[in-house]
């Protein structure tokens, strides 16, 4: 008496569960870069003077792995400023506003900013995101294969 082990069936199996498990690693990684574009786009720990760093914020997938950038005066945002001095420009003098009034200096002290890490958020979105999508398409992979 001889047994036959075969295993095609099993191998046909494998690499069907591979690819599923590839495209579901595709899905998550859009899922989480659309989810970090999303939550620094939105963020409220920011106000916009000119709308340029919000609208600067993209999003781009290429192969296997994600990337967000923004621009402008996003890094100021991120990391803060420390105190410094702010000079007009030759002969001319800084003009803002202080109790309504239009102020005219030639130099003034600027206080620095704190932080408002708006990209460190987006990138915890980011990772929420992965670990619920790896949950979710990677069962639906395995079930459909």
């Amino acid at each position: 008496m001889t047994a036959h082990v075969r295993t095609e069936k099993t191998r046909e199996g494998l690499l069907r569960t591979s690819a599923a498990v590839v495209e579901a690693s595709r899905a998550i990684l859009f899922s989480a870069v659309t989810a970090a574009q999303s939550s620094a786009a939105s963020t409220t720990l920011f106000k916009d003077q000119t709308g340029a760093t919000r609208q600067s914020i993209k999003a781009t997938v290429l192969g296997d792995s994600g990337r967000v950038v923004a621009r402008g005066a996003a890094s100021l945002l991120e990391n803060g400023t420390r105190a410094h001095d702010i000079s007009a420009r030759s002969g001319g003098k800084l003009r803002f506003f202080a109790n309504g009034q239009a102020v005219f200096r030639r130099r003034v002290h600027h206080p620095g900013t704190s932080p408002r890490p708006f990209m460190a958020q987006a990138l915890f979105h980011a990772e929420t995101v992965v670990a619920y999508a790896a949950e979710v398409y990677l069962n639906e992979a395995v079930a459909r294969a």
